[in-house]
């Protein structure tokens, strides 16, 4: 009797420990890129007509500018007026007229508060 109330009592630790781990790892997490359109390192054949970027959970913005596009020449390529629809943030794109590498950045915000930024190219021929 004893003996069962003793595995009783540390199946119940066990969970309780468990428990905290998996609350304390889903608190610590932050708001990742999951998804980008254009990809990261992409070649892409027909010009894009926007940026999209998905998170693995909603986002708000940071200041006014959350996506910006630079093309090889160094020019500015987005539109500036960046969309936000839940875990995705969208700018459009102006007319891609040279063929080169493009530096996407972004910053935004995670529901946590966490500021997440970050940057990658891809590449119009």
């Amino acid at each position: 009797m004893l003996l069962r109330r003793l595995r009783m009592s540390l199946c119940v630790a066990a969970v309780a420990v468990l428990a905290c781990v998996a609350a304390g790892a889903s608190a610590s997490a932050h708001a990742v890129l999951v998804k980008a359109t254009p990809a990261a390192d992409e070649i892409v054949a027909v010009a894009p007509t926007q940026v999209a970027l998905q998170f693995e959970e909603p986002v708000a913005t940071v200041g006014r500018s959350v996506i910006a596009v630079i093309g090889p020449d160094g020019t500015t390529v987005d539109e500036g007026n960046t969309a936000i629809s839940g875990d995705t943030v969208y700018v459009a794109l102006k007319e891609l007229s040279i063929v080169g590498s493009y530096v996407v950045t972004y910053r935004v915000v995670a529901d946590d508060g966490h500021i997440l930024n970050g940057s990658y190219s891809f590449q119009y021929q």
